[in-house]
């Protein structure tokens, strides 16, 4: 393949450095991961294994790597080694003919990692370090897809770094591309040709930032007409049995919703075999639409998401088993359920995946926290008709090395760093807050977990911003009354990383976001009119802002001295912008329309244009 330009596929690259001088990972299948079981001929990958009769696949969820732990897999010599995540699941997965799974999150050696950054420029960054493709690899994934919402969030370098690492590692992968073709791939499993296929709905925005080669070739979004194409290559190439992964509805939340439903009905009429889904983070309903299998969402195999109690069921997936079987020339199937729990912590291991399975060496502490597992993930899959299988054979070698590995388990967790607490600061910044209401003495005033606000007229105006924690969400209304304005006085903050502020504001009045000094982005939404005076001067951590279409003016100094602000996205909605009001930005480029405002102000004030569909 000729070498990848990166430029003819997006408009700008990510807003943030380039990390140009980590650590090499060297790759040794025999030492580090398990060995490869499938090789591909002739544009199809095939098992090394001999012909079946009957085979076995394992479905997963999404595989997630965020901040806590890529922390908690920290070694003290340097590097990660996510191996533990998998432990226990490993003779499981590794027992089966074919296993896979949502890698959902880039693996970018030159992109900051989730941790070093939580945003650039939207909503949650994702990226992780090149050694959670080894855990993967040893826990028994031979294929992963990459059709999911984060897919470009370290932009087409990352989706491209992505792809050739999973390369790297042997893993078979679709769902995004770096050179025009075929949309799917089929695997010969021990006999049976399957073709598989990958879609998403969302990118996180993101995609405003690719040029349309780039969403035409790179990505797979989906439309009926491109399922329907993609499904009849994959039969007229022997497919005898086709699985589709559509990366769908809404986050956190068990309930389908109408798009899925109705992308659920297309992708049934035009013939898949199995729908198994992700993206809700939790598990979904199981159902037969048109007589088809579909699994909505088979949650999350590996996340830090079971910390809150909002956000509980994270921690309950499932792996869907397909068994396929040949019958008179036919191939006949059946689904199974195996119910898993992700534990924050099992003596003294961070985030580890546990499968419900009778045949597993576990001990009391974990037989006691897995009893509620079986019923919760009957209740998410809403169908009492649904077979779980609690007692998958399991892989012998497998089952010999976890018993290893947990005689060694002490020492494994003595390599690993210990995470540093955040609460001095965090007390530290209540404090601060304390002290600033017992000095305001407002009329009309109330107080919430979120700061004091005051009543005007017939709308609310904040006037003091209660912001401990790294992730802060300005929502639209004080109990029944609207929240238009934003009057901060509080003009100091050392904990705040992303901020969201709700489309029912529409005004940031001056000084609102001054001098907060780790704040690396601003999510702002459709509504915001005005943003004004010095409004976010001295965020120098601050690298990316997207303006939303509603926004008509930008007040002087408001992005004064943001040092590492890289980009700002202006819309044509924009008629006036303040005087000096990128000053001390020395690497920012304005993205914008041809001939608007922001293109006049950034060529009158020497700023770095370029233009692009805002």
């Amino acid at each position: 393949m000729e070498k990848f330009d990166i430029e003819k596929y997006e408009y700008k690259a990510p807003s943030y450095r380039l990390r140009k001088n980590r650590p090499l990972f060297w790759i040794d299948e025999k030492k580090y991961a398990r060995e490869s079981r499938y090789d591909i001929a002739d544009g199809i990958w095939k098992s090394r294994q001999g012909a079946k009769d009957e085979i076995s696949i394992l479905l997963s969820g999404d595989l997630l790597c965020q901040e806590n732990l890529i922390e908690g897999y920290r070694k003290k010599e340097g590097g990660y080694d996510f191996k533990m995540c998998f432990d226990y699941i490993r003779p499981l997965l590794c027992a089966a003919d074919f296993t896979a799974g949502n890698l959902e999150t880039p693996i970018s050696h030159t992109a900051p990692y989730r941790g070093e950054i939580l945003t650039h420029e939207g909503p949650f960054y994702c990226n992780a370090p090149i050694e959670y493709l080894d855990a993967l690899k040893y826990a028994g994934f031979d294929m992963l897809t990459t059709a999911n919402n984060h897919t470009i969030d370290a932009g087409v370098r990352g989706l491209y770094e992505t792809i050739e690492n999973t390369r790297k590692f042997h893993f078979i992968q679709t769902g995004t591309f770096i050179e025009e073709g075929d949309k799917f791939v089929l695997v010969d499993i021990c006999g049976f040709k399957i073709g598989f296929t990958a879609f998403s709905l969302t990118y996180n925005s993101m995609q405003a930032n690719m040029k349309k080669s780039g969403k035409n070739i790179l990505l797979n979004t989906y439309r009926r007409q491109a399922a329907e194409q993609i499904y009849k290559k994959m039969k007229e190439q022997g497919a005898e049995y086709t699985i589709c992964f559509p990366h769908w509805g809404k986050e956190y939340t068990d309930k389908l919703s109408k798009k899925q439903m109705n992308m659920a009905d297309e992708l049934t009429e035009i013939g898949y075999d199995l729908i198994a889904g992700s993206h809700s983070h939790v598990v979904q309903k199981f159902e037969y639409r048109n007589g088809t299998p579909v699994i909505y969402s088979m949650g999350n195999l590996l996340t830090h998401m079971n910390l809150r109690k909002s956000s509980m069921d994270t921690q309950y997936p499932v792996i869907c088993r397909l068994n396929l079987k040949r019958m008179d020339g036919r191939v006949t199937s059946e689904i199974a359920f195996i119910p898993c729990r992700i534990f924050k912590d099992i003596q003294g291991i961070p985030f580890t995946v546990v499968p419900m399975n009778d045949q597993l060496p576990l001990n009391d502490e974990i037989q006691r926290r897995m009893k509620p597992v079986e019923g919760k993930v009957k209740e998410l899959l809403q169908n009492q008709e649904a077979i779980f299988d609690l007692d998958y054979p399991l892989k012998k070698e497998a089952l010999k090395l976890l018993k290893q590995q947990e005689e060694r388990k002490d020492k494994r967790i003595q390599e690993l760093c210990s995470k540093e607490s955040k609460e001095q600061k965090a007390s530290s910044q209540k404090s601060f807050f304390m002290q600033k209401w017992n000095e305001i003495k407002y009329r009309n005033c109330i107080s919430t977990y979120r700061g004091m606000f005051r009543k005007y007229k017939d709308a609310m105006k904040l006037v003091s911003l209660r912001a401990e924690t790294e992730v802060v969400k300005i929502d639209g209304m004080v109990g029944d009354i609207p929240l238009t304005h934003i009057y901060n006085d509080q003009h100091s903050n050392d904990i705040t990383r992303i901020i969201y502020i709700s489309g029912q504001i529409t005004y940031l009045g001056p000084k609102a976001f001054k001098n907060f000094h780790t704040l690396e982005s601003v999510r702002l939404f459709k509504g915001l009119e005005r943003i004004g005076r010095r409004t976010f001067e001295n965020c120098e951590r601050m690298t990316g802002v997207i303006l939303p279409k509603s926004l008509t003016y930008i007040g002087s100094y408001a992005f004064c001295n943001c040092k590492r602000l890289q980009s700002i996205k202006i819309p044509k909605s924009v008629e006036k912008i303040g005087r000096c009001a990128f000053h001390g930005c020395e690497e920012l480029t304005i993205y914008c329309e041809k001939d608007s405002y922001a293109d006049s102000y950034a060529r009158k004030y020497h700023i770095a244009v370029r233009h692009m569909p805002i």
